[in-house]
């Protein structure tokens, strides 16, 4: 649109076909038109730089947290020397459970001796804990005991099911106690069986995929960044359940659970 000015200042637009201005739609959507509408503007080598450099700088912080929590977690080791639980005698449980404990009550015999034997950790309302929904696989969790460097659940998997275990800074042992699950990791393709009373161990910042033939039912102790790992674990299921009542109901349980034992009990 042009048109001449009045004597007063003001800007008269003109209709003339010929002075019309270009219609955006014929441009492309990087196009400008400059103040006399005839001369486009083009720059797609400028935008193309822009977007390059805002994905590499994701990738170079995203590349750079990566390789700095595994620097630290490789040489800073979560021990049971400063930890409540310890992943040996947690295997030595789940062995004598199965060993002793009727099939039909596996679980209830399960609470009853980490209660007893972690009776600072876990109080006896830990199995009236809600279930919530796993990332990744078919299945359900309870939160038995959780602080910024150590959680302790029960993993349900009740029917056969297959999904993957995702990188994080904390170490996992899964110990089973009913069932059976197939293992394998990031650098391999070979399959390993446990059975009930078996260890699965899972380093930090490692994954490794999962299948349950039927079903399968474990303790699973995580030690390491737990507060960067698990909030953003219980966010995740919401991919597969889209259940958002329960991803708000779990990060407050955990957070509960964490600042609990870090004020009161002193426990990172």
């Amino acid at each position: 649109i042009s048109g001449p000015q009045s004597s007063t200042g003001s800007y008269k637009p003109s209709l003339d076909p010929g002075k019309a201005m270009p219609s955006m739609a014929s441009g492309s959507p990087s196009t400008f038109y400059s103040a006399a509408g005839d001369s486009p503007i083009t720059h797609p080598a400028i935008t193309t730089m822009i977007s390059l450099i805002i994905v590499g700088s994701v990738l170079f912080w995203a590349f750079l947290l990566h390789s700095s929590l595994r620097f630290f977690l490789n040489y800073h080791k979560f021990t049971p020397d400063t930890s409540v639980f310890d992943e040996v005698r947690l295997l030595e449980d789940v062995k004598h459970v199965c060993k002793t404990a009727v099939p039909d009550k596996l679980l209830e015999t399960l609470y009853d001796t980490l209660i007893a034997n972690y009776v600072t950790a876990l109080n006896a309302g830990s199995n009236r804990s809600p279930w919530y929904p796993l990332c990744g696989l078919v299945g359900k969790m309870q939160l038995l005991h959780a602080s910024l460097s150590e959680f302790v659940a029960i993993v349900a998997l009740p029917v056969a099911t297959s999904g993957h275990v995702f990188r994080g800074p904390l170490e996992l042992h899964a110990y089973v106690f009913k069932g059976e699950i197939q293992v394998f990791g990031e650098r391999s393709l070979a399959t390993v069986k446990r059975g009930s009373g078996e260890h699965i161990y899972i380093p930090t910042m490692n994954r490794a995929g999962l299948g349950v033939p039927e079903q399968c039912y474990m303790l699973v102790y995580g030690r390491g960044v737990v507060f960067l790992a698990l909030p953003v674990y219980f966010m995740l299921s919401f991919l597969s359940s889209f259940d958002f009542l329960s991803v708000l109901t779990s990060q407050y349980q955990y957070w509960k659970s964490a600042v609990f034992e870090a004020v009161w009990n002193r426990k990172m």
